[in-house]
């Protein structure tokens, strides 16, 4: 209800009254959120994301890997 009124105020106010950002800053915040066990969710993303890059940097070693055994299974049914 009051987006709709700030708008429709926005929409008829003269270069005379107050601008929209000036009465939207006079709303009052909303609190901050509260997340239950905010701590324990960013250590466990960190170790997400470490445990991601550790798999980043060994997939072209894997891949190399995996192309000698194709080679060598080539060679031994060939």
């Amino acid at each position: 209800m009051e987006a709709a009124a700030l708008f429709q105020k926005s929409c008829t106010t003269s270069t005379d009254e107050t601008p929209l950002l000036d009465s939207l800053s006079a709303l009052p915040a909303d609190p901050p959120i509260e997340i239950p066990r905010e701590d324990d969710i960013k250590e466990t993303f960190t170790q997400g994301m470490k445990l991601l890059k550790d798999l980043k940097k060994g997939v072209p070693a894997t891949s190399a890997k995996l192309e000698r055994a194709k080679d060598v299974v080539t060679h031994v049914y060939s």
